[in-house]
């Protein structure tokens, strides 16, 4: 089971997944990373992580990192970007590639895990614009406006009557 999502969750194979946006990152059904640890352990998630960081490491090609400094890496990435899924670390890793987001010096940990603060505020700030257009939707009287609650206002129109 472990080899098989290893493989599905893989750098070669979700970067065939053309994530290249927050929307994407954000509608991607990949996991979180805290959802992989509950459900596959904290050591898979751990040998997962480390594969995408050896990964970036091999594309960046400048001062790579040490083994002990990804380890490291992996784990500070575990304990502060829970809530990240792995279509994350695609978007940024394609971002650090392709050079859209420049790394002066060396690759280390604390460069990751800045960028995936950095990247953890857009996306919330993403998420909390959408939140603001559907309600301001709602509020103008769409009540096909895609609601986060379990009964809409149409329902509960319906049902009252």
């Amino acid at each position: 089971m472990q080899e098989k999502l290893l493989k599905d969750y893989s750098p070669s194979k979700l970067q065939e997944s053309n994530i290249n946006s927050l929307e994407k990152a954000i509608a991607s059904k990949t996991p979180s990373i805290g959802k992989l640890i509950s459900t596959q352990g904290s050591a898979f998630t751990r040998s997962l992580l480390l594969v995408w960081i050896v990964y970036l490491n091999n594309e960046i090609n400048e001062r790579p990192m040490s083994e002990n400094q990804m380890k490291t890496c992996a784990m500070r990435i575990m304990q502060k970007h829970p809530n990240l899924k792995l279509s994350d670390l695609v978007l940024v890793w394609n971002k650090i590639i392709d050079g859209e987001i420049q790394l002066y010096g060396s690759l280390g940990t604390n460069k990751i895990v800045k960028l995936l603060d950095d990247h953890f505020d857009d996306r919330c700030n993403y998420s909390g614009e959408l939140s603001q257009r559907k309600h301001e939707k709602f509020r103008q009287g769409d009540l096909d406006a895609p609601r986060t609650s379990e009964r809409s206002i149409k329902q509960y129109l319906k049902n009252k009557t």
